[in-house]
Order: C-alpha cells, then sequence, then structure tokens
C-alpha cells in the first residue's frame, strides 16, 4: 500500500507546486496508474493468503521423521518414555506373576509359575548356579498388589524429579546398579545371616532400585519436604535418614518380616555413592 499511498501525495504535491489543475488525460493516466497498483496489491495479497493456506501456518507443525527426531531430544520427553517404559515392564511381570498362580491354584499347572521363579526371584543358590540374570530381572518383579502399588507410586512421584537431576540415561544406569546391588545385598544376606534367625529365603522387587533413587534425591535437596505416608510433612533427608536406620536395625535383629531389608540397604548405599561419584562432581547428563 505504501507505492499507492506516495503516488497521491505526490501527485498532490505537483499539483500544490505547479499551481495548475490536473488535465483530462492527466487525470484519467493517474486514475489508470492507481487502478493498476490497486490490482497489483490485492494479487499480492491473494498470493500471500494462498500460501499461507498451503502451508498452514497457522496449525500444529506436522510430525514428520526429523520433528520427531527433535521431540525425541527433549528432556522431558525422554524422561516420559523412560518412566513409563519402566512402570510399563514392572505391570507387565506383576500381571505375568498373578497368571501363573492363577493357572497354579486353578488347574495345577505350576509350570509359568516355576519359570517366573527361577528367573524373577533372586538367591544364592541361583547365583550359584549362574542365573546372574536374576539380579536384574528381580528388580522388575512384584507378586503381591501392595508390594506393587507402593513401589510403582514411588517410583512414578521420583523418577523425574531424578532424572530432572541427572539425566535419563544416567538414571537408568542408576535403577539398574541400584537394584543390582541390592539384590547381591539381599542373596548374601539371606544366605549367610538371615538362616540363624528365620532360615533363608528368596527376594525380588524394585525397592532397591527405588531406594537408590529417593536417597540420592535426598543427598541433592536434603533440605526439601517429603510427605511421608502421604500425611507427615518431613525433611528428605530425615526421611531417607529415617527408612535407612529403620532398615539397619531390622536386618540386624532378623525380624525383617517380607520386607527385604537388605536390598535397600544396598540400593540406599548404591544411591549415595552415584551423587558422590556423579552428581557432586558435576557430571550429570550424559555418560
Amino acid at each position: 500500500m505504501r507505492p499507492l499511498a506516495h503516488s497521491v501525495v505526490l501527485s498532490q504535491q505537483r499539483c500544490i507546486w505547479t499551481g495548475q489543475a490536473l488535465s483530462k488525460g492527466s487525470l484519467n493516466s493517474g486514475l489508470s496508474s492507481v487502478s493498476q497498483l490497486w490490482r497489483n496489491a490485492s494479487d499480492r495479497a491473494m498470493l500471500t493468503q494462498r500460501r499461507m493456506v498451503r502451508t498452514n501456518w497457522f496449525l500444529p507443525a506436522k510430525q514428520t521423521s526429523s520433528n520427531r527426531w527433535r521431540s525425541s531430544q527433549d528432556p522431558e520427553f525422554q524422561s516420559k518414555i523412560v518412566l513409563w517404559t519402566l512402570l510399563g515392564m514392572n505391570t507387565a511381570v506383576f500381571l505375568t506373576w498373578k497368571y501363573a498362580e492363577a493357572r497354579r491354584d486353578s488347574y495345577g499347572d505350576w509350570k509359568l509359575y516355576m519359570t517366573m521363579r527361577e528367573n524373577f526371584l533372586v538367591s544364592y543358590q541361583r547365583l550359584k548356579d549362574g542365573k546372574w540374570w536374576t539380579m536384574v530381572t528381580c528388580a522388575f518383579s512384584q507378586s503381591q498388589p501392595l508390594h506393587f502399588l507402593i513401589n510403582m507410586y514411588v517410583l512414578y512421584q521420583f523418577g523425574p524429579a531424578v532424572m530432572g537431576i541427572i539425566g535419563t540415561p544416567q538414571f537408568v544406569g542408576l535403577y539398574l546398579a541400584a537394584g543390582t546391588v541390592g539384590a547381591a545385598c539381599s542373596a548374601l544376606y539371606n544366605q549367610f545371616y538371615l538362616p540363624y534367625t528365620r532360615g533363608p529365603r528368596e527376594g525380588h522387587g524394585a525397592s532397591g532400585a527405588i531406594l537408590g533413587a529417593i536417597t540420592l534425591f535426598a543427598a541433592t535437596h536434603p533440605h526439601s519436604t517429603l510427605s511421608l505416608y502421604g500425611l507427615i510433612p518431613i525433611r528428605a533427608s530425615f526421611c531417607v535418614a529415617g527408612l535407612v536406620a529403620y532398615d539397619a536395625w531390622q536386618a540386624y535383629t532378623g525380624r525383617t518380616g517380607v520386607t527385604d531389608c537388605a536390598a535397600h540397604l544396598g540400593g540406599a548405599a548404591t544411591g549415595l555413592l552415584w551423587w558422590i561419584l556423579r552428581v557432586r562432581r558435576g557430571r550429570v547428563g550424559r555418560w
């Protein structure tokens, strides 16, 4: 629109400077030039509008392969993928346990149930027999509903926070490391210490891995407030210290009940060591 406005002003200025009235021919030529400028401006506007419609600039961009690749690099997107993958794996193992127990109780079919025991429960004897993978698989295994729900709730609450501290690759490493160390502590404790009080047993559960993540969070943010049992506000450092002290006392006295206190202690120790070696030294994010 600027050329049109300039032409009108220029014509007015010429009239004022010369003091002459516009002739009929000059008036017709001026009107035709103005009309041509107007058509050109309209054509450009229509072309711009068609381009805008074709590109859909006002709509969200389509998910092309490059856009999907860029979104996969977003830390929040990665943390959600990792979190829900871990939750899904634990849920799948739990449902398999329930299915195996149902077949055992309803049809007397022990095959699947024994397969689960041999591959998702850790013990010193299984490690001695060469089934080292049970130190990892047991960290995804819960067979009791309450045990499963509590562990998944805590993982859902603390997983994103810990991934925000160390990144998703290191969180996966911490989960596996804390779970493995906790499983090893459980196997050794149940074999060499617990027989003096209760007798050997097998262990499983994600508690060791999760307590490792909670310990790292408490070491990084010791003054943050946690909700104990969803009701009692308490500092993160006090909460974790209390849990570790309680597990240590239970393990020492052998009054562990169904709780695998040795796995908890092993996972907590791994989380603290991870914080010392990685977070405190600024080695966070990628490996």
